[in-house]
């Protein structure tokens, strides 16, 4: 069973996707902003692939998948973003989170098989019977 990191600040938007995830035969770990990442690292990770949000309060996403990357190199990670109030434009925070380290990017909203596509996209070969 593949374990996803699912980093999101907005209650509603965690829940729909760690539903998804339920859906495909995934375990989610839920974490609600940057910050409560930083708690994990150091160890060895108990996830196999990080799903995160941008925007988040106290931390944003490209923060942490800056610190992801630094600690786990090889993770793989798939950064989301639906925009914010100042920066309407979720395309160039998507480009940005890939020169961060994301290995994929999606444009909330999303549905379950472009949720699906994004993790196979993402996932090293050897994981790909997980899904």
């Amino acid at each position: 069973m593949l374990r996803v990191l699912l980093v999101e600040d907005n209650d509603l938007v965690r829940e729909s996707v760690a539903a998804m995830l339920e859906v495909m035969g995934c375990r989610p770990i839920l974490a609600t902003d940057g910050r409560s990442v930083r708690r994990e690292l150091g160890g060895e990770p108990n996830f196999d692939i990080v799903l995160t949000d941008i925007f988040m309060p106290e931390s944003d996403g490209l923060e942490t998948i800056r610190e992801i990357r630094k600690q786990w190199p090889d993770m793989p990670i798939v950064a989301m973003s639906g925009g914010s109030d100042l920066f309407p434009n979720p395309a160039s925070y998507l480009e940005a989170a890939r020169t961060f380290g994301a290995v994929e990017a999606l444009s909330k909203p999303f549905g379950l098989e472009e949720l699906r596509a994004a993790i196979l996209r993402a996932l090293p070969e050897a994981q790909l019977a997980e899904v």
